[in-house]
């Protein structure tokens, strides 16, 4: 009876010992690794719907910037004029007016999804003229006259002249669902609607789009919560069973659309906990093994078992780098494997937050000793400039009051600033360059009140004026001058520099033209030239393919660089990682 009894407390003393550690360390490990995925996850889904947000932002905003070619297309004009009163062909000039229109909806491709986007141009007369693409699909046009109908017949259609999206079209017939977008074609002067173009975006184009990620849901709403595209199962807001899935959402504002992703969390952390469940299994199978057999082995088994409590015991007090070392090949040596690598797979873990950290604390001392320097800069400057004051020298402490504005300047560029602003730093930077040239050089600056209030990057002008004192005044001992003149010009800001320098020769001025039209810029040789096509690319990456740069030769000496972009409101203005 004694026997027997102390058999079974070696039996508990092993289950104890043994299955407690490994079923605990296992556990602690699912955990960490299951929330591990968990978030993963939530960063790749967030990374997927920026994605698909852009994608379906961009798509749109390429719409609405093509449907500007039809209104603003001068030649089409009388076109449209004629095609506004037209039902059908009847003669020659009926069968010129159509093809013509249907020839510039041809130069129009999309080639995100050139097959789920269509175009088509109507008038008060019924009369439909459309891509030829929709109609290569297996489409007819009674289709488009259904999608016309119910478009004419939608409250928020205005004659604005604007673009604007009205919802999701469909019918019992013509299933598909098209989300469309008009802009009415006025008649200048009289404000007549001539004709409506119609841009439609098929449902399907958003089911190629959401296709490459099957591990996921996607729903698409419109501006009235309702599911446009993606599978019915997402709702917009989060169901009562939300726990269940991994929910991200975005909002599209050009639109006021949202689109929402969801994946079940049960595809995450299924394989993980099936592992885990197989692995619960595989242990208490041995642990059942080890008890039918603990009568015979219980005295041969009481000090391995012993060992692995201690290990257990001094890794938790802190000691991590104890481990069972291994003999050989029976099962408790197998147990002690497996600890090992639960106990490396922890360490690991452990090591890894505490790089982290290291890294984060590090980050943090190189943030605020970047933060440091240039106050200590400035500060410092600010000093001499307030001892030169007190010492009368007005000349010197002028040119370090330059030097502190431009150094503020260089440190806020990622700041815009209005053109009014941008001209006082151009005074200080001649006054910089005056007393390092041992030149005078005059800068005259005219512009409008309104062209001053306008928001540029900031620095942009400098490289400009840097050209003209390095390049123009290089052989010039005199009478070297600069000017300024900005002015409005639809809704553009054009900006004139002018210097009175050495100038270029014809062929010069014609290559360098000649490369700043290019679509692409690419590095080229020559201070100057790196300057000025630097200027040209930043001013592109913010206002697109709008902005654009020249050189012409003045009549009597120098240079003038002109530069014209469109005028951005204050919160559109991106930024933009500057090279000056």
């Amino acid at each position: 009876m004694l026997r027997s009894t102390y058999y079974r407390k070696i039996q508990l003393s092993f289950i104890i010992l043994i299955l407690l550690p490994i079923v605990t360390v296992s556990i602690i490990s699912y955990l960490l690794n299951r929330n591990a995925s968990m978030e993963n996850i939530e960063l790749t889904n967030k990374s997927i719907l920026q994605l698909m947000e852009k994608d379906i932002e961009g798509t749109i905003s390429d719409l609405a910037y093509a449907s500007l070619i039809f209104v603003e297309n001068d030649l089409l004009k009388p076109y449209y004029k004629h095609y506004a009163e037209l039902s059908h062909i009847n003669n020659y000039e009926d069968y010129k007016v159509y093809n013509g229109i249907e020839s510039l909806l041809k130069l129009v491709s999309f080639k995100a999804s050139p097959n789920h986007i269509h175009l088509f141009i109507a008038n008060e007369q019924g009369m439909i003229i459309a891509t030829p693409g929709f109609f290569d699909q297996g489409k007819d046009i009674g289709q488009l006259k259904e999608h016309w109908r119910q478009i004419r017949s939608n409250e928020n259609l205005t004659n604005s002249g604007h673009f604007q999206w009205l919802g999701a079209v469909s019918s019992d017939r013509y299933p598909e669902k098209f989300f469309y977008g008009t802009r009415a074609i006025r008649e200048s002067g009289t404000g007549r609607t001539l004709a409506v173009l119609n841009i439609g975006i098929s449902e399907n184009y958003f089911s190629e789009l959401f296709k490459p990620f099957p591990n996921g849901k996607f729903g698409l709403f419109n501006s009235d919560g309702e599911l446009f595209a993606g599978s019915e199962e997402v709702k917009l807001q989060p169901a009562a069973d939300a726990a269940t899935s991994i929910r991200s959402k975005a909002s599209i504002p050009i639109v006021d659309w949202d689109l929402v992703f969801e994946t079940p969390k049960q595809d995450v952390v299924g394989q993980l906990t099936r592992t885990f469940y197989i692995s619960g299994m595989i242990i208490g199978i041995s642990m059942l093994l080890f008890l039918l057999l603990s009568m015979v082995l219980a005295r041969r088994l009481h000090k391995p078992i012993h060992k692995l409590q201690r290990i257990a015991f001094q890794f938790g007090s802190g000691n991590r780098s104890m481990r069972f070392l291994v003999s050989g090949d029976d099962e408790i040596n197998d147990l002690g494997r497996t600890l090992n690598q639960m106990l490396d797979q922890i360490e690991e873990l452990i090591a890894n937050i505490n790089r982290e950290q290291d890294e984060k604390r590090r980050m943090e001392l190189h943030t605020l000793a970047n933060q440091i320097r240039p106050h200590f800069l400035l500060n410092t400057l600010n000093a001499i400039k307030i001892s030169l004051i007190m010492q009368s020298d007005s000349l010197h402490s002028e040119k370090i009051n330059s030097l502190i504005t431009l150094l503020r300047n260089y440190l806020r560029m990622d700041e815009p600033s209005t053109l009014r602003e941008e001209c006082e730093v151009l005074r200080h930077y001649v006054s910089l360059m005056e007393m390092r040239s041992d030149m005078s050089i005059g800068l005259n600056m005219d512009y409008s009140e309104d062209a001053g209030s306008v928001l540029i990057p900031k620095l942009l002008l400098q490289p400009l004026v840097e050209n003209a004192i390095v390049h123009g005044f290089v052989e010039r001992d005199n009478h070297s001058a600069i000017a300024l003149d900005a002015q409005i010009l639809s809704q553009h800001l054009i900006i004139a520099i002018t210097d009175n320098g050495a100038g270029m020769t014809e062929e010069s001025l014609a290559m360098m033209n000649d490369r700043l039209h290019e679509e692409t810029i690419e590095e080229s040789e020559g201070f100057d030239q790196i300057g000025l096509r630097n200027i040209l690319k930043r001013t592109r990456l913010i206002y697109g393919p709008e902005a654009a740069m020249w050189l012409v030769s003045n009549k009597d000496a120098g240079i003038t660089v002109y530069l014209s972009f469109p005028i951005l409101e204050s919160d559109k203005l991106p930024e933009v990682e500057n090279d000056v």
